[in-house]
């Protein structure tokens, strides 16, 4: 028995038939024609951080007769293979991603799979596409603010309060959903969460909403103490109780939702631990990840 490759739950085969259902919208397995080798032969868009740019890969997949190929289609899935400059980003990113989906965040479907030369990738069924692939509308806070690409690191837990109170449908509700964020993203060591890797989806006309969380990975084990990438409160590590109330107060929240939300978190704690022992991480990296947790779980206890 191994961890399955979408749930991360004990199974005799890559995958439980419902959980590729899920990913792949059918239990049977899609062909692969794509390996490592092959990926330079295609166009690819690049992600991550400034330290990471150049080397986090992303390719639009499509099924065409229960084959998925690079570009095919409508390019309903994105694919984020092994890269050479640091090892398992693909199952760092599925387990964070798991772990936001414990403490209930929304993600898009997602899971593992391997490619024709046995290596794992992070495949992720896109969330601004329908099933017939019409796009969806959605902006990021970059473009919401009116800033350019490169400026993704120029903003502030603060102005993403604010372009949540101008342009969301619902404020109350995804300003608490941004604050969870903000606080899993501390306690899981993603640094990289900046104006880019959040954004507005219009599912409904004229009723934007936060959108499901991505971009998620742990880069604290990748650079030791990695801070948050969006200071909150002018902050971007070393966060007091009051750091976190003084954020609520600014985007009108009230001072019990800290609490509420630090508490939902920690709730979680033993079983998100368990998640990680059960990663497709290699030994020193789950416990890495877990150190992290470890480590910064004081902030979320002193808000409680």
């Amino acid at each position: 028995m191994s961890p399955c490759l979408v749930c991360l739950g004990a199974a005799d085969a890559d995958y439980h038939p419902r959980c590729a259902r899920r990913l792949f919208g059918t239990s049977r397995l899609p062909r692969v024609e794509i390996d490592q080798a092959s990926l330079s032969m295609f166009g690819v868009e690049m992600g991550g951080r400034v330290s990471l740019s150049g080397v986090q890969r992303k390719l639009g997949l499509g099924m065409d007769g229960g084959t998925l190929h690079v570009g095919a289609g409508s390019q309903r899935f994105i694919l984020k293979p092994q890269i050479q400059e640091f090892e398992q980003v693909p199952e760092n990113e599925h387990l964070t991603l798991r772990l936001a989906r414990m403490v209930g965040l929304a993600t898009p479907e997602h899971g593992l799979m391997r490619l024709r030369d046995n290596s794992l990738a992070l495949l992720i069924v896109r969330f601004d596409r329908t099933a017939a692939g019409r796009r969806i509308p959605m902006e990021d806070f970059c473009q919401l603010a009116g800033l350019q690409p490169g400026d993704k690191y120029k903003g502030s837990a603060e102005l993403c309060a604010r372009l949540l109170q101008r342009y969301s449908a619902e404020p109350p509700v995804d300003l608490a959903r941004l604050l969870r964020l903000l606080l899993f993203s501390w306690w899981c060591g993603n640094g990289d969460l900046h104006l880019k890797n959040l954004s507005l989806l219009t599912l409904t006309p004229g009723e934007p909403r936060l959108s499901p969380c991505y971009d998620l990975v742990n880069t604290a084990i990748l650079y030791p103490d990695d801070p948050l990438a969006l200071p909150v409160a002018g902050k971007h590590r070393n966060f007091s109780r009051q750091v976190w109330h003084d954020f609520a107060e600014y985007g009108g929240l009230a001072p019990g939702v800290v609490a509420f939300e630090a508490r939902r978190l920690l709730k979680q704690e033993a079983g998100m631990l368990e998640l990680v022992a059960r990663s497709r991480l290699d030994g020193a990296r789950r416990e890495a990840y877990a150190s992290v947790m470890r480590a910064r779980r004081g902030t979320l206890a002193a808000l409680t």
